[in-house]
């Protein structure tokens, strides 16, 4: 059996036109991953959130019931 003979089922078909959209930007996809820097300064320029805005209750009793 070759395996470039082979085609997708009609029911393989959408997975296998997604994969092959992927496949076809490859190149593209590396580009733009090696000049990729990183978002650490942008992070680290957000302003941490008051502890106001974070205030969370939390009623735990071990058991749940619907």
């Amino acid at each position: 059996m070759c395996l470039t003979d082979v085609s997708p089922t009609a029911l393989e078909l959408p997975v296998w036109t997604q994969v092959e959209d992927v496949l076809q930007r490859t190149d593209e996809i590396l580009l733009e991953l090696s000049v990729y820097r990183g978002a650490t300064l942008q992070i680290r320029d957000v302003s941490p959130l008051s502890s106001s805005s974070l205030s969370v209750s939390l009623n735990f009793t071990g058991s749940f019931s619907t």
